[in-house]
């Protein structure tokens, strides 16, 4: 078995469909030369025995080209010797051209070889001289191509498809299949058929349409046809042209030829077809594919060449290039999935006298609107009673009042579409018409009607009364005529953009910008101010539009507490009340800054008490006096001053303050005690104990004289919790005196106080003291006798 001859070395495209779509889009490399035919494993051997004509010597070798017939394609190009066996495929048109230096090229006019055989090819050095008028060219489609898939095109199955062509071309292009086609037809049959005379003869037409139809083809990519899923389709069969003819009136020529082809299909779910260009004649003849009524166009890069259907289409070929392929994918058909909507309305009615749009335009098929525009017959039904409607597209805009449906009834609608094949999806949906209000019931909640306080239906009332910084509730009830959802909303001024929806809302109200508290800045805070109004705005509508609409205006009541802002003076400045308060300090209240909301000051009751008493009313001295009013004589100590603050709605507030009054920074001992731990003084040295009680709050120094001796110590002052108590203990030597005169001096920076006291102590006689031993040794032998005799007691026993 011997090689067959391809093109170069381009090597077979093995992709799997995925990828082949792509590949095909951004690449036009040329796909295998010979394709793959129940043939190409059969070759003949052909051998060539080169000679000079004039002499009749062989020749030794010459360059050699196998040309394919159909379109012209050099399989191969090589030099050979003379004699020597050349193996090419069998049962397909091919022709060769031979070339020597020195000689004239020789040419093989195309040929079907089914045996060996030897062909001998003489040269010669002499040139021939012809010259043939061309034809005209004539405007001539170039035929049709059928090529019919003949039954499913599932993943990994054989497919059957069938090949129709129907070719007529101008005589003035000539045809491959002889040499020299720049002479036109009539030229190459005259030179190549012919006598060569320059004039085509009725006897050279027949010769030259009995040998085209003795010409054909096994391999489908030069057959014009086509890949699938990345491998050559096969035929079973020589093609050979059928009914031949040509008409020299009309300067035009052709043939028909069918077949039948095989594949087997990749694994994938789509297919991909793959139909090759070449720089053929036959490219310029209209392409029409047509598939199963189960599958159908998907796809391709190059939709400007192509018209038709989803399942049966035309390639416009004429237009393409002459190299690489045209890709295009096909898929199984599936039914339509319709996605219809009635703009605004999602629930259970529509509304009358208003423009309805029913959009069907985001429905979808497997080949709507993918190359060969809108596949779909969609229609909407319109239907209650006796009245239908039928409307044959997908978006439609409807006023149903003046198509003549009534209020309170029910409509029922469809949609339904259609695809090319005609598979089918469809929805449908029942409607009630509506056109009225919902109904408001009532109303009840957390505020006052104020024009009939025992209300509690505020659906009755306009002006309302409500608590001031309360969450409020609020619960409505209504009922409609339809079935369908209803919804509430809710909108109130007494916020920028407050919004709530639902029959239960809660809310809370304030007093707003015209309370007094928002004139603190301008110094006018003690001023009369308008209790705050509000609007309440309630819109009941159901799922169409239909709506009811209430408004009340809410009035707040003064729910806030006077604000009391408290100061200390005396009579100079501003005191503080934990360290600026002195005994016998005098001290005003100052309340200037205190204020309510809504009520003038003057009309805002103050009680000020300190330590339980109350020592000021507003009721009694009015504000003037109050705001300013004297606190009563401060002892060292820590008070509660209490100021309480009631307006006229009785919102009441208290402060509570400490008041720490701290004593003067003086010395002011208020005693002196001095005591001796035996009770009595000795002469000589002793040891006292001086307790000092200073009132006033200086710490200070101090020093002690007695009997011409000084001592010193320091001492602490008194604060707020009390006293200033020093303890300390000191050594004088004394002598005996009637009365003990101590010297006090005490200093405190500029502060200086001294004095003297007189203190009576006994002292010890050294006669008490002689006794006392006297006492102590009886004491001891008399112990010592009786121990004595205790012992000799016991010896005796």
């Amino acid at each position: 078995m011997y090689p067959l001859f391809r093109l170069g070395d381009i090597v077979r495209k093995e992709i799997i469909l995925t990828l082949c779509l792509f590949f095909s889009i951004f690449s036009y490399i040329a796909p295998n030369s010979i394709a793959d035919s129940e043939y190409l494993d059969e070759s003949v051997e052909l051998s060539f025995i080169f000679s000079d004509e004039t002499s009749g010597q062989i020749i030794t070798s010459a360059t050699i080209s196998i040309i394919e017939g159909w379109t012209g394609t050099v399989i191969k190009e090589e030099i050979i010797s003379s004699g020597d066996e050349i193996s090419i495929m069998t049962n397909h048109s091919l022709r060769f051209k031979f070339e020597i230096e020195g000689y004239e090229e020789r040419h093989l006019i195309s040929s079907v070889y089914s045996n060996d055989e030897s062909i001998e090819i003489n040269f010669t050095s002499q040139s021939e001289s012809y010259e043939f008028v061309k034809e005209d060219e004539v405007n001539i489609s170039a035929g049709e191509i059928e090529l019919t898939f003949l039954n499913s095109m599932s993943p990994d199955s054989d497919l059957d498809l069938s090949w129709f062509a129907n070719y007529s071309f101008s005589m003035h292009m000539g045809v491959n299949l002889l040499p020299l086609k720049y002479l036109g037809l009539s030229g190459q049959i005259d030179y190549w058929i012919g006598d060569r005379d320059e004039i085509l003869q009725n006897n050279e037409i027949e010769l030259f349409l009995e040998w085209l139809n003795q010409q054909g083809w096994t391999d489908t990519y030069f057959g014009g046809c086509c890949m699938i899923d990345g491998k050559f389709i096969k035929t079973s069969e020589l093609v050979n042209p059928k009914d031949s003819w040509i008409n020299l009136e009309l300067g035009t020529w052709g043939w028909n030829e069918s077949t039948l082809f095989s594949a087997h299909s990749g694994f994938t779910g789509n297919r991909l077809l793959e139909i090759p260009l070449q720089n053929d004649m036959r490219q310029l003849a209209k392409m029409k594919i047509s598939t199963p009524s189960d599958w159908e166009f998907r796809y391709s890069p190059n939709l400007d060449l192509f018209e038709g259907n989803p399942i049966q289409f035309n390639v416009n070929r004429s237009f393409s290039g002459i190299g690489g392929t045209i890709p295009i994918t096909f898929g199984e058909n599936t039914a339509p999935i319709i996605n219809p909507s009635v703009i605004g309305h999602i629930g259970l009615s529509l509304p009358l006298n208003k423009n309805i749009t029913f959009d069907g335009s985001n429905s979808v098929d497997s080949s709507h609107n993918i190359g060969f525009g809108p596949n779909l017959n969609c229609i909407w039904k319109f239907e209650s009673g006796d009245l239908i409607y039928e409307f044959s597209q997908m978006l439609v805009i409807l006023n149903l009042t003046d198509l003549g449906f009534i209020s309170d009834s029910n409509l029922e609608t469809s949609f339904e579409c259609t695809d090319y094949q005609g598979l089918t999806d469809f929805w449908n949906k029942s409607w009630y018409l509506d056109s009225k209000s919902p109904n408001l019931n009532t109303l009840t909640g957390d505020a006052e009607c104020i024009d009939n306080p025992l209300e509690n239906n505020l659906l009755e009332c306009e002006n309302l009364l409500v608590g001031f910084s309360q969450m409020l509730n609020f619960n409505l009830s209504l009922e409609d005529d339809s079935s369908s959802e209803l919804f509430v909303y809710w909108t109130s001024n007494h916020i920028d953009g407050w919004a709530a929806e639902g029959n239960e809302m809660s809310i809370v109200f304030w007093q707003g910008q015209n309370s007094n508290i928002n004139f603190i800045v301008n110094n006018q805070q003690h001023e009369e101010r308008e209790l705050a109004i509000w609007q309440l705005n309630l819109r009941a509508s159901d799922e169409v539009g239909n709506d009811v609409i209430k408004s009340w205006n809410i009035t707040v009541l003064d729910g806030s507490s006077p604000r009391i802002n408290m100061k200390l003076n005396n009579q100079f400045t501003l005191v503080d009340p934990y360290t600026g308060i002195f005994s016998g300090d005098t001290i005003n209240v100052n309340l200037d800054s205190s204020y309510d909301d809504i009520n003038r000051i003057e009309d805002v009751r103050f009680l000020l008490s300190l330590d339980g008493e109350i020592f000021a009313d507003s009721d009694e001295i009015g504000w003037d006096g109050v705001k300013s009013a004297l606190i009563p004589m401060l002892e060292v100590g820590v008070h509660e001053l209490i100021v309480n603050a009631t307006d006229l709605s009785g919102n009441s507030a208290e402060e509570k303050f400490q008041l720490f009054v701290h004593p003067l920074d003086i010395i002011d001992i208020i005693s002196t005690e001095i005591l001796i731990s035996t009770g009595k003084l000795v002469e000589g040295e002793n040891e006292l104990e001086f307790r000092l009680v200073n009132a006033g709050g200086s710490d200070y120094d101090i020093i002690i004289c007695i009997q011409n001796k000084c001592l010193d110590y320091n001492g602490t002052g008194s604060t707020f919790e009390g006293y200033g108590y020093t303890n300390f203990t000191l050594k004088y030597d004394l002598n005996e005196t009637e009365m003990l005169e101590v010297n006090y001096t005490f200093k405190s920076g500029i502060q200086k106080i001294q004095f003297n006291n007189s203190y009576e102590f006994d002292f010890e006689d050294y006669r008490d003291g002689n006794d006392v031993m006297m006492f102590s040794i009886f004491t001891l032998f008399f112990v010592f006798i009786c121990v004595l005799l205790f012992i000799r007691f016991k010896q005796r026993k």
